[in-house]
């Protein structure tokens, strides 16, 4: 079938959901262009725990991260190959070079071996891992090329509010290492009891507290709604900064993963974000960062500009335009 695209991306609980999610929003980006694209994902969790997820595009559970037979096999019959993934064992990514084929590779911090064909890495840091340029391999770099779920999409018009009277704190698909508890409790203590905290997240067993919601597990259309109503997040620098950025939204970041340092790095260079690593320590030390969330918090300048930087960024058309790209690069290496 022409131009027909194969995603291979991951999830599980101790890695996330942010790789299976980017993967699915591309691969119903190309379908909205007529390319009919669909994801196979290795899971160790089983067909049942991805099936729990809302997912938009075609997908079949294989875990294709340790059988470089099954890779040669499903390369076979794919024009256009995508990966996003890691932990994947050396001799799969061999058998993905020994075919000679241009592929799709996502890249958050420069450890994937080379390709040919195109690396993306959608980060506002992207320019700071140094890719080089090298032989038979396009980089498509920078926020230009972030992939979004859909209800990304539509451009938010945020109105910065003088008084934070509504914050979220979001670790991403799931809380593997039990970070929610800390984070909770250190950010309840450092804002006016008026303000209303959303935890959005797997975050079953945990008590009550005054003015804290517990929404659990959001589909993305319904993250989207309540990041347009929220004045400031607290957030890991994963998939959901992206999103948060994409809709103007005020972010204090830290990063609960190496693949998110990049992004981390490049939302403070580009002061797109307030850093937010200060909260992840067993003992809050640092009084020059906690003040300056505080401030953040706090001034309503502080919070403007930042959410115009993001603005400014048009998100919005990134996954489109990456498709786009993809396409265009692939037709001409079949010239």
């Amino acid at each position: 079938m022409k131009n027909r695209v194969r995603l291979f991306t991951v999830a599980d609980p101790e890695i996330g959901l942010g790789h299976l999610f980017r993967c699915d929003a591309l691969a119903f980006a190309f379908v909205q262009q007529n390319i009919p694209a669909e994801l196979v994902v290795g899971c160790k969790a089983g067909i049942d725990w991805v099936r729990e997820k809302p997912l938009y595009s075609s997908w079949r559970l294989r875990n294709w991260t340790n059988d470089a037979d099954c890779i040669e096999k499903e390369l076979e019959d794919c024009e256009i190959p995508v990966f996003d993934a890691y932990r994947v064992e050396k001799f799969v990514w061999d058998a993905v070079r020994n075919s000679n084929r241009e592929v799709v590779v996502f890249d958050d911090y420069g450890e994937k071996p080379y390709f040919k064909g195109i690396l993306i890495n959608g980060s506002p840091g992207a320019d700071l891992v140094g890719y080089k340029d090298l032989p038979d391999r396009q980089l498509l770099l920078g926020p230009l090329y972030q992939v979004l779920r859909p209800p990304f999409w539509e451009k938010t018009h945020r109105i910065i509010r003088r008084k934070v009277e509504s914050v979220g704190i979001m670790l991403g698909g799931t809380d593997h290492r039990g970070l929610f508890p800390a984070i909770i409790k250190t950010v309840r203590n450092m804002l006016p009891y008026d303000v209303v905290i959303y935890v959005i997240g797997n975050n079953e067993g945990m008590s009550v507290l005054d003015n804290v919601n517990f929404t659990g597990l959001l589909d993305s259309a319904s993250v989207k709604v309540l990041f347009d109503k929220l004045d400031l997040l607290f957030t890991a620098a994963g998939q959901t900064s992206a999103e948060a950025v994409s809709c103007a939204l005020p972010v204090i970041v830290f990063t609960t993963a190496q693949n998110q340092i990049t992004n981390f790095n490049g939302l403070l260079k580009r002061n797109l974000g307030i850093d937010g690593s200060v909260l992840l320590q067993r003992r809050l030390i640092d009084k020059k960062k906690l003040a300056k969330i505080m401030l953040a918090i706090s001034d309503y300048s502080i919070r403007k500009e930042i959410s115009e930087r993001e603005a400014g960024l048009d998100m919005e058309m990134s996954t489109k335009r990456l498709t786009i790209r993809v396409k265009e690069i692939f037709s001409r290496s079949a010239l």
